[in-house]
C-alpha cells in the first residue's frame, strides 16, 4: 500500500478525540481519573514544543461538561467568556532541566506565541532546593543574558516542603535536589522489595533506625509522588517529566531496578488519584519496560519507532508523518492521526548553571 493511501485511511477525527480525552479530566458521571502518556520522537521531531502546549492545555472540569472544555479550546477567540468553572486550571508539576522550554509557559511569552487563545495562560513558579545555588540564562550570539520575567523561587528541603509550596492552578516548574539521599522510608521499603531478612511491616516501623543513602538526583521524583498521593485531596495534577529516561532508565540495576518495580506498581494508583503522567524520551528502548507496559496513551512523533509490545500502530505509518503531526494510541486499542502547533516567536533555551553533570 502507498504511504499516501495509508494516512488517508488514519482517522484525524479519532485523532481529535483521543487527543481531547487525553487533556480533559472531569470528576463527573464519567469520571476516568488521570491519564498516562508517553511521547516518542527525535531530537527535532517537536516533543518540546508539544509537552509545553500539553501542559498549558490540560484542563479539569468540576462544574461543566466535556463540551464546555473544547468550546473554550476551539471556539470563537474573540469571544467573551464570562464565567470560568471553578478549578478549570489543572496543577501542572514539570520536571526542570539544564535544558529547557519552560520560559514559552511564562504568560506573557505565551501570549505572544499564541495570540489568540482562547482563555488565560497559567501562571509559572519555579522551585529549588535549599541547598541548590542554581542561576538561569539565555545564551545568544555567545553571550549570556539573565531570563527576562524570571518567575518567583520557592525553595524547598524535602517532599513535603515542595507539595506544600505547589501553587494550585499553576505551571510549577520542579529542579530536583542536585545531592539527593534517599529518605529512611524509601529505604525501609526498598529493604522489603529485596526481600531481607525483617519483614515489610518491620521495615516500616519507624522505630527502626536507618542512615540515608546518596543516590541519582531523579530518584527524588519516586519520593514526591508518593508523599503526593498520600497527601492530596481530590484534586487534578499533571506531572510532565521531559527526558524520562533519566528517571526510569530501561538498564536499571540492584536498588534501582527494585525502585522502578515498586514505581511501576504505583501506576493504578496514580491514575485513581486524579494525577495525570506525561513523559518523553527519544525511544521506547530508553525506558524501563515495566512503565512502558502500563501506559494508557502514546504519542509516536516523527523518527520514531513504535514498539511491537505496546503498540498497535506499523512502524511505516510514522515515516509518513510531517513536522506537526503525531499518531495518537490509546495503547494497543485505537489510534488516529493528530497536528499540534509550532510555538511562534519562541524564546531561547532556558540553561541552568549549578545542575549535576548527569542531568
Amino acid at each position: 500500500m502507498r504511504g499516501e493511501d495509508t494516512m488517508g485511511r488514519i482517522s484525524s477525527k479519532e485523532g481529535s478525540n483521543i487527543w481531547l480525552n487525553l487533556l480533559y479530566h472531569d470528576d463527573g458521571v464519567d469520571h476516568y481519573g488521570g491519564n498516562t502518556c508517553s511521547l516518542i520522537g527525535k531530537m527535532g521531531s517537536g516533543k518540546s514544543t508539544l509537552i509545553v502546549q500539553i501542559a498549558e492545555y490540560t484542563r479539569f472540569c468540576q462544574h461543566c461538561s466535556k463540551e464546555d472544555y473544547i468550546d473554550y479550546m476551539y471556539g470563537d477567540p474573540d469571544r467573551d467568556f464570562h464565567v470560568i468553572p471553578q478549578g478549570f486550571e489543572e496543577t501542572v508539576i514539570w520536571r526542570g532541566r539544564k535544558y529547557d522550554y519552560w520560559n514559552c509557559l511564562i504568560p506573557r511569552n505565551w501570549n505572544k506565541s499564541f495570540p489568540r487563545y482562547a482563555f488565560n495562560a497559567k501562571n509559572v513558579i519555579l522551585h529549588k532546593h535549599v541547598d541548590d545555588d542554581l542561576s538561569f540564562y539565555h545564551k545568544v550570539a555567545g553571550q549570556e543574558y539573565n531570563v527576562p520575567m524570571l518567575p518567583e523561587i520557592y525553595e524547598y528541603e524535602k517532599a513535603s516542603d515542595l507539595f506544600k509550596n505547589i501553587e494550585q492552578g499553576a505551571i510549577n516548574i520542579v529542579y530536583e535536589p542536585q545531592v539527593y539521599m534517599l529518605p529512611p522510608t524509601l529505604i525501609k521499603r526498598l529493604k522489603a522489595k529485596r526481600m531481607e531478612s525483617k519483614t515489610k511491616e518491620q521495615y516500616e516501623d519507624e522505630s527502626v533506625d536507618v542512615d540515608y543513602i546518596q543516590v541519582p538526583p531523579p530518584v527524588f521524583w519516586f519520593e514526591f509522588v508518593d508523599h503526593l498521593l498520600d497527601k492530596k485531596g481530590d484534586e487534578f495534577y499533571s506531572l510532565m517529566m521531559d527526558e524520562f529516561h533519566q528517571v526510569c532508565p530501561s538498564n536499571a540495576l540492584g536498588d534501582m531496578w527494585h525502585l522502578i518495580d515498586w514505581f511501576a506498581a504505583s501506576f493504578l494508583d496514580i491514575r485513581k488519584n486524579n494525577v495525570s503522567l506525561y513523559v518523553s524520551t527519544h525511544s521506547t528502548t530508553l525506558v524501563d519496560w515495566r512503565i512502558l507496559d502500563r501506559m494508557g496513551h502514546f504519542i509516536w512523533l516523527p523518527g520514531s519507532r513504535t514498539s511491537r509490545k505496546n503498540s498497535m500502530v506499523y512502524p511505516h505509518v510514522i515515516t509518513k508523518l510531517t513536522k506537526g503531526q503525531g499518531i495518537i494510541e490509546e495503547a494497543v486499542k485505537k489510534f488516529g492521526i493528530f497536528n499540534f502547533s509550532r510555538i511562534n516567536k519562541q524564546p531561547p533555551l532556558v540553561r541552568v548553571n549549578g545542575m549535576s553533570n548527569i542531568l
